[in-house]
């Protein structure tokens, strides 16, 4: 299954199998999953900006490099890294 271009943010799912879906540049803005698996999913492309999910609900997805900055802003939510400044 493949979405494309399409808006699925600004909200909350739950209970939910996605695995080997295609959401190829969508709209996942605001969009919090609970409990939903992704395994193997195509997120290349979409907005992630505030995207909330546990980091194992992210097992295997495929993204693009510009991607990284919100996946690493995910991990460090989820772990409660703290990042200071230098001084």
């Amino acid at each position: 299954m493949a979405f494309t271009n399409c808006t699925l943010g600004h909200g909350s799912w739950s209970s939910c199998r996605l695995s080997g879906v295609a959401l190829r540049s969508c709209d996942l803005s605001d969009l919090e999953l609970e409990s939903c698996r992704l395994d193997g999913a195509d997120l290349r492309g979409s907005r992630l900006q505030h995207f909330r999910t546990p980091l194992d609900n992210l097992h295997g997805v495929a993204l693009g490099a510009d991607q990284l900055s919100d996946l690493t802003r995910l991990v460090v939510e989820a772990l409660s890294i703290v990042v200071r400044a230098d001084g």
